[in-house]
């Protein structure tokens, strides 16, 4: 209880393993084997699953050292019930401001794509291929911010 110690160093172990891993692959990828950088990259992204096995490979040796595996793994003594309504009311309680702020975040994308071109070129001297390379360059980071939103109305 109020023991950080195995969450820290499981977290230390999966960043250790998983650039060791992304490092190392990818060298023997770029530098001794075929050169292609879709495998290198694809190394690097199994990377985090390797950093992932050996997080769990530490969570599950402290939980064992501390003798409760067995007692995860074992049939509790008694039954739980359940209320399925509750759950699915929670549920969708919880995800009201995920949808809200996707949908807003979609809205104002379409009033952007719709309007943008127009009102700058009301207020500009830019030609509509400028206006067009200038979207692009505007609407190239919103995904971006909505993952902090997201996040945001997470918490």
């Amino acid at each position: 209880h109020n023991n950080i110690k195995p969450y820290a160093i499981s977290q230390i172990a999966e960043q250790l393993i998983r650039v060791i891993w992304m490092l190392l692959t990818t060298f023997l990828i770029m530098k001794l084997g075929s050169g292609d950088y879709a495998s290198a990259v694809t190394q690097s992204t199994f990377a985090a699953f390797i950093g992932m096995v050996a997080s769990m490979g530490v969570l599950g040796y402290y939980l064992w050292k501390q003798g409760l595996l067995a007692a995860i793994f074992s049939k509790p003594d008694h039954t739980v019930s359940i209320d399925i309504k509750g759950l699915l009311l929670e549920t969708l309680k919880e995800s009201i401001p995920f949808i809200v702020t996707g949908s807003a975040i979609q809205a104002f994308q379409l009033i952007d794509q719709w309007s943008f071109v127009n009102t700058m070129s009301l207020f500009t001297d830019y030609s509509r291929s400028q206006l067009l390379v200038l979207f692009g360059y505007f609407n190239a980071n919103p995904a971006k911010i909505t993952m902090v939103l997201i996040a945001v109305a997470a918490s």
